[in-house]
């Protein structure tokens, strides 16, 4: 069995007969494949991630850089399209065994996930996390704000 291509599907076919989950499938994959501990910690931090908040504009902890953030308020990068740029997770680059389905239902449950915290954090009235996918390229994103994707 190659860790890397056995499915679930496959999991399910091979213990018929047993009463095995998703979780279970975790499991094998998770010793099949030795993912260093903190593998799960980043992974953790994903999908509950740690927010801060800047000019009333909430950012991902994980990636804001107080360094950039400065130079593109410089510039006079309006704070809608700074909190969307900052915030932009590419689903597909970040898995990029994903195809797109997989990863648009992926980037929809990590946003359903985002978008519980911020409300349980700052409130009904904040800005939110959506999914956005490039039909072009097959890119799937993650990020939080109002700001549209050009066409």
């Amino acid at each position: 069995m190659a860790h890397s291509s056995f499915t679930y599907e496959q999991f399910l076919e091979s213990n018929s007969g047993m009463r095995k989950n998703g979780f279970d499938y975790l499991q094998l994959v998770s010793k099949a494949t030795s993912l260093p501990a903190d593998f799960f910690r980043y992974l953790a931090i994903l999908f509950s991630p740690e927010f801060v908040m800047r000019d009333e504009k909430i950012y991902l902890l994980e990636t804001f850089d107080d360094q950039a953030y400065a130079e593109y308020k410089q510039s006079g990068m309006p704070d809608a399209e700074l909190q969307f740029w900052m915030n932009l997770v590419e689903i597909t680059g970040v898995f990029d065994v994903l195809g797109t389905d997989d990863a648009l239902h992926f980037a929809g449950t990590l946003a359903k996930a985002w978008n519980l915290k911020l409300t349980s954090e700052f409130g009904e009235g904040v800005e939110k996390a959506r999914v956005i996918h490039d039909e072009d390229t097959g890119e799937v994103f993650v990020t939080i704000g109002l700001h549209k994707a050009a066409k």
